[in-house]
């Protein structure tokens, strides 16, 4: 391939990894926020469910269900970041030297952003479970 050819092949996958970049981050505000208030609409609306309080443990486990769906979506989601990623790198690799940028480089690295989503992952199962318990004690 052509240089021009390459640099225009490098943005077309630069303005994807952009896209895709956004798309995660609205995916996590999304499932925090849903997860939040799932979690707690129990304690706010404690008195109003009282009578319902045999089912009030079925919050939590929605919210680890919800959970469970949006871990996969990410997960889905950061694969197909990772292989534009990677692709993008090989393009880059492919430019002569004094068109390739080396800062992408360090955008590539991916693995601490997926350490972050299964750490908030896991923390709000194990919210819901502790919740689950308190509200089984109540």
């Amino acid at each position: 391939m052509k240089t021009d050819e390459l640099i225009a092949l490098y943005a077309i996958y630069q303005s994807e990894w952009e896209y895709r970049d956004q798309t995660i981050w609205n995916i996590m505000k999304m499932m925090i926020t849903i997860e939040i208030a799932i979690i707690a609409v129990p304690f706010v609306y404690g008195e109003l469910l009282q009578q319902y309080e045999k089912w009030l443990f079925l919050f939590p486990v929605l919210a680890m269900i919800i959970n469970g769906i949006f871990i996969y979506v990410l997960f889905r989601a950061l694969k197909r970041f990772r292989a534009i990623a990677d692709t993008i790198t090989k393009v880059n690799n492919k430019l002569r030297e004094d068109y390739q940028k080396s800062s992408f480089t360090e955008k590539t690295k991916v693995s601490l952003f997926s350490f972050i989503i299964i750490a908030v992952g896991i923390t709000f199962v194990f919210i819901s479970i502790s919740e689950v318990i308190v509200l089984k004690l109540m």
